[in-house]
């Protein structure tokens, strides 16, 4: 069974990310799947991995002005203000 999932991400990176999927003959649902099931496996190294998750890890680069926790809070505020602070 699938279930459909409905995510708040950026234009740039929905694009960018439709590119690598049909670079690598898949399609983004399928690598955001693979990516989330390999979430519970904190024991696998790198090459352990499913290919195309492997190929993820360094993919995106935050901006030099913001970190992780710039990006949670913008996301924090806007799911509930509708507005990010930047």
């Amino acid at each position: 069974m699938v279930t459909k999932l409905t995510l708040s991400i950026p234009p740039r990176t929905v694009r960018k990310g439709k590119s690598y999927a049909a670079k690598h003959d898949t399609s983004l649902s399928k690598l955001v799947a693979q990516f989330l099931d390999g979430l519970d496996q904190p024991g696998k190294t790198k090459t352990e991995m499913e290919p195309g998750i492997a190929r993820m890890f360094g993919a995106y680069k935050l901006p030099t002005d913001m970190d992780v926790n710039d990006i949670r809070l913008n996301g924090l505020l806007e799911k509930h203000l509708g507005k990010g602070s930047r």
